[in-house]
């Protein structure tokens, strides 16, 4: 599930994406229009997101189809003489299908997790201020043109992420902002949401982001690792620890992230469901350094049995793919070092069932994170909430508090330096309330012309005044849109749209026309001395082949950490895809020919030698009565069988997961580096040129294959899964390759060509700089 935001501005070439991603964030208006409450305590199911300028562009967050839009021409004002009430009303409704996971039905079918939900942008700027301010209405994406004050059907128009669908426009006086909203229906919702609390759902909406653990009250602690040896695993160090027990009556809560390399540990100790956790940890966690870089190592030490099932126990705190049954009882745990008290850290069993009630991964939406869903209790039918009522599910304290006369509104306590967590509580509040665009929901509205309509001697504002009130619900509906989009039903399941974004940013899941769109329409190659435009697979092409590798790419790189960043998994895809051919080779042509037949290439990312055979055999607990030929004795094992017999006959997951292993294993690797470390680094052209040494060879620049491809995927890949925008059909790259496709005669200082030893011409490549525009252009269907 690729999924950004709204606004997505240039950022500077020092900037982190830590960094850029927290400048977007900070965008969200948290002195007006904050979800779910507005200052008056008026439900508000989205949130208003202020622009960096007036011409910043809004961007569709992920590929779906347009339902509805309004392009006006002008505001829309509530009264002519009132310049403070005038609001755009232009919008745009998007319905998103894709997928998070995919899981085996009882039959063992595989059956995809759906994600289906609704984006809305409202409040975009209309034409006639378009027109004043420069911008081009061509920009916008074709399907949306101007329609004045009428409400017009998408018609099921493709659009994906980061195409433009208008500019920010203006609300009461407020310019340069959008009311971003992000909803889905109760039977969608059922689909892909889990209710953490009920311990029956955990896991059945599948496993993906960090690993969620919940250690019970009382377990026992240990000062070190069982398998240490003076305090190291296979190199890694593994810290001394405090004995001990985790408080007798409070469970823990536990996080195992992984970032860059180090393993965040953080841990809460439940205060029950009245009270938010309390934090034993920093946020952040307790850091270890490297650790994941080297995990193949910890693995192979710790899980002989099969370490391939133990690297996704260390990974992801469970068991799930077709390796779980390899490891032994005895191999099967999983000691870390938790904060378990104040100040006191030690070794825990997280696989072990005595002591851990549940695991959970980002998947289950963690209830102590606060994650929860409420059903319209709080807002009733007349949409106004109860503030205690709301900081109640917040797990905000305000004892004394009297919400009628103090009126403590969300938005003060998003801005309370003290109560910061509130903002995050709110970003994962899930809420069923009809829709604030919908016409037949305006009964609501009556209170506004009541006596004592807002509070205890607050009166509504038109209370006394039909005819104002009259007036008031006319602007109102010129505002709605629900009654004219055939949605049925507008009583849905409202997300905070950054909480809903930042969540599935964690997926890391393809779902097959994302992964299509990994694969270039048309590319340039170096034929002779020239680069060359070809064609590289038409749209329907990609789709097949993607239809093929979706699912075992989407599993072996979450086993193996590849798709928990984007950039990790452009690296791995920019490789992989000039390695197999663009996804259609899986065998190294003339593989039979080469010296060390019958160890030839196979796989994406293909292994090669018979070192590299038996490792990954051993990795895999591969069964010895696979050998079959004694060709393969060597390996132990017969990757005829196993992996690739040919091109039209292997085994998916098999030819992908061996890719994650070679990319993850520095034994083998051609530079003996874990391949997520070269790319966390960055994806400039010398990080790309630095991570194709790792698979083609450890050699001289002009000898690296293939890397006119390799570079041009990975500017490709940059704006495909990243949150980059191109400025341009083409983005020039410089780099020092070899000057032909072809060996050239290796010259003496006369200009003669040179033989060697048996009289033949010694030839090689020369090397020199090329400046090569990649095409940016068809990247869609």
């Amino acid at each position: 599930m690729l999924i950004s935001y709204p606004f997505l501005p240039a950022r500077g070439v020092d900037t982190t994406d830590d960094e850029y991603e927290k400048t977007i964030l900070d965008m969200e208006m948290l002195n007006a229009g904050v979800y779910p409450s507005s200052r008056e305590r008026e439900w508000h199911g989205g949130i208003h997101v202020q622009a960096p300028n007036m011409i910043e562009p809004v961007r569709a967050i992920a590929d779906g189809t347009i339902v509805a839009y309004r392009l006006n021409s002008e505001l829309t004002k509530e009264r002519e003489e009132d310049e403070g009430g005038r609001i755009d009303n232009s919008f745009v409704l998007i319905k998103h299908e894709t997928q998070s996971d995919s899981l085996q039905d009882a039959n063992g079918a595989e059956q995809p997790v759906e994600v289906v939900f609704y984006s809305l942008y409202m409040h975009l700027m209309n034409t006639g201020e378009m027109r004043k301010r420069g911008i081009d209405a061509k920009a916008i994406h074709a399907s949306i043109t101007a329609s004045g004050n009428t409400v017009k059907p998408g018609n099921g128009a493709k659009i994906y992420r980061k195409d433009i669908i208008g500019y920010p426009g203006e609300s009461y006086s407020m310019a340069g902002m959008i009311h971003f909203e992000i909803f889905t229906t109760d039977d969608a919702l059922s689909k892909f949401f889990v209710d953490s609390k009920n311990a029956s759902e955990i896991g059945t909406k599948g496993t993906w982001g960090d690993s969620y653990f919940v250690v019970k009250a009382g377990s026992p602690v240990r000062a070190d690792h069982p398998s240490a040896d003076k305090g190291k695993i296979s190199g890694h160090r593994f810290p001394t620890g405090t004995p001990g027990n985790v408080d007798s009556a409070r469970n823990l809560f536990v996080r195992i992230a992984y970032r860059k390399g180090v393993k965040y540990t953080t841990t809460w100790i439940d205060e029950g469901q009245d009270k938010a956790p309390t934090l034993l940890t920093s946020e952040e966690g307790i850091p270890d350094d490297g650790y994941e870089y080297a995990m193949y190592n910890i693995a192979t030490a710790l899980y002989k049995s099969c370490p391939s099932a133990g690297m996704e126990l260390l990974r992801m705190g469970k068991m799930i793919g077709p390796d779980k049954d390899k490891l032994s009882a005895a191999d099967t745990h999983n000691w870390q070092l938790v904060t378990y008290a104040s100040g006191q850290r030690g070794y825990i069993d997280l696989a072990d069932s005595a002591v851990v009630a549940h695991v959970l991964s980002d998947a289950d939406f963690p209830y102590w994170l606060g994650w929860q869903k409420h059903a319209g209790g709080l807002f009733g039918t007349s949409g106004q909430c109860d503030m205690h009522d709301l900081l109640d599910v917040l797990k905000v304290p305000h004892e004394g508090e009297d919400s009628d006369t103090a009126r403590q509104q969300l938005r003060d306590y998003f801005n309370d330096g003290e109560h910061r967590h509130v903002r995050e509580w709110a970003r994962r509040l899930v809420c069923r309330y009809p829709s604030e665009w919908d016409k037949a929901n305006n009964a609501r509205c009556g209170k506004l012309k009541e006596k004592d309509g807002l509070a205890p001697g607050k009166d509504g504002p038109y209370f006394g005044n039909d005819g104002e009130y009259e007036k008031h619900m006319q602007f109102v509906e010129s505002l709605q849109w629900w009654g004219d989009v055939g949605l049925g039903d507008s009583n849905v399941w409202h997300f905070h749209p950054f909480g809903f974004i930042r969540q599935f940013r964690k997926c890391g899941w393809f779902a097959e026309h994302e992964l299509a769109q990994c694969i270039p329409r048309v590319n340039r190659h170096l034929t002779h001395t020239e680069f060359r435009e070809q064609s590289v697979a038409t749209w329907s092409v990609a789709c097949g082949r993607a239809k093929t590798w979706a699912l075992p790419f989407n599993r072996m790189a979450r086993k193996y950490g590849i798709s928990t960043t984007g950039q990790r998994a452009l690296h791995f895809l920019a490789q992989s895809i000039e390695e197999s051919g663009y996804f259609r080779l899986v065998k190294e042509g003339g593989g039979e020919n080469k010296t060390y037949n019958p160890y030839y290439g196979r796989g994406l990312i293909q292994l090669t030698f018979p070192q590299t055979y038996k490792l990954y055999g051993s990795f895999r607990a591969f069964p010895k009565t696979e050998i079959g030929a004694a060709r393969y004795h060597e390996a132990g094992w017969n990757p005829d069988v196993l992996l690739v017999l040919n091109d039209s006959h292997f085994d998916a997951n098999n030819a992908a997961d061996s890719a994650g292993f070679y990319w993850t294993c520095p034994i083998i690797t051609a530079v003996h580096k874990n391949g997520l470390q070269l790319s966390d680094d960055g994806c400039a052209t010398d990080k790309i040129i630095g991570v194709s040494r790792l698979v083609n060879g450890n050699v001289p620049i002009e000898n690296i294959n293939g890397l006119d491809i390799r570079l041009q995927l990975g500017v490709w890949l940059k704006y495909v899964l990243l949150l980059d925008i191109p400025t341009s059909s083409e983005e020039p790259i410089q780099f020092v390759w070899r000057r032909s496709s072809q060996l050239e005669p290796v010259l003496d200082s006369q200009g003669h060509p040179q033989v060697d030893a048996h009289g033949h011409p010694k030839k090689k490549f020369y090397p020199t700089t090329h400046t090569l525009g990649v095409l940016l252009k068809w990247q869609r269907p």
